[in-house]
């Protein structure tokens, strides 16, 4: 009979691997997006961490942060990664293929960090880290800082290839249906941004031919008030009148009367009252 011994030991070896890089993976994932700086007082007082894996995962969170910067995220991918390789039975060479692609794509983004962002000091710790710091100084020495960029992302580029397998057309394409997506987005949005500006543009333009309206007709009134007075002293009290007539027509909606239309009204029927009671 043949001896199995050595493929069975290979499989459960594996799959034991794989569970400890998976759990190794999660573990780290969770250190590196729930670390604040702000935990170190905590930590230091006994108190603990928001940190989701405790004062353990904020050292070793900000240890790895303080070496490679933001590409630190790439390292729970990669052995997320290498994990899922190992359960789906894969090769020892295609892993360390992998695991490897990892490396250079996590020291690439650390060199990429330090090179592009690491002047806006978006952390407590430096963008790339000490080794993209190292990385990117000695690039921008040979290559300048244009070259090493070009150079850091073809590197990331490839990296990125080899250790998930992704095809650049189909990238490509992905890419292009996403700008597609967000310009008939931003269309839509300018659109309906055109369209309110129109609507309000004519709602001002109403409005002033209204009050345009009001005001020839506020001017009409005062012009044609018939100011039957004796005397200087009349006829300017009369003129006032009718001006304080013209300014309530232009205070008060067209379609509601003047105020003193409402008075003029009353009038009679008040004069009626006293009719009737002196009868």
């Amino acid at each position: 009979m043949p001896d199995r011994s050595g493929p069975a030991r290979s499989g459960v070896g594996r799959d034991v691997t794989a569970v400890l890089l998976l759990a190794l993976g999660a573990a780290a994932g969770l250190a590196l997006t729930t670390y604040s700086a702000l935990d170190g007082a905590l930590v230091a007082r006994g108190l603990p961490p928001t940190n989701l894996v405790g004062p353990v995962g904020h050292r070793i969170a900000a240890a790895v942060y303080r070496v490679l910067g933001f590409a630190a995220l790439v390292l729970p991918v990669g052995l997320l990664a290498v994990a899922w390789r190992l359960f789906r039975g894969a090769t020892l060479r295609l892993t360390a293929i992998g695991s490897a692609a990892y490396a250079v794509l996590t020291l690439a983004l650390a060199a990429l960090a330090q090179l592009l962002v690491a002047r806006f000091a978006l952390a407590s710790f430096p963008a790339g880290g000490a080794v993209g710091a190292a990385l990117a100084g000695r690039s921008v020495r040979l290559v300048s800082t244009a070259g090493s960029v070009i150079l850091v992302t073809a590197a990331a580029t490839v990296a990125l290839v080899v250790a998930t397998g992704l095809k650049l057309r189909d990238a490509a394409g992905w890419g292009w249906d996403a700008l597609g997506g967000l310009a008939g987005v931003a269309r839509d949005r300018l659109g309906s941004a055109v369209r309110e500006h129109r609507e309000a543009i004519a709602e001002i333009r109403a409005e002033e031919a209204e009050e345009r309206a009001r005001r020839l007709e506020a001017e009409a009134l005062a012009d044609g008030a018939e100011l039957l007075a004796d005397g200087d002293e009349a006829r300017d009290e009369a003129a006032a009148v009718a001006g304080a007539l013209a300014a309530e027509q232009l205070r008060r909606p067209i379609l509601d009367d003047p105020a003193w239309v409402d008075g003029l009204a009353a009038a009679p029927a008040a004069e009626a009252e006293v009719g009737e009671e002196a009868a």
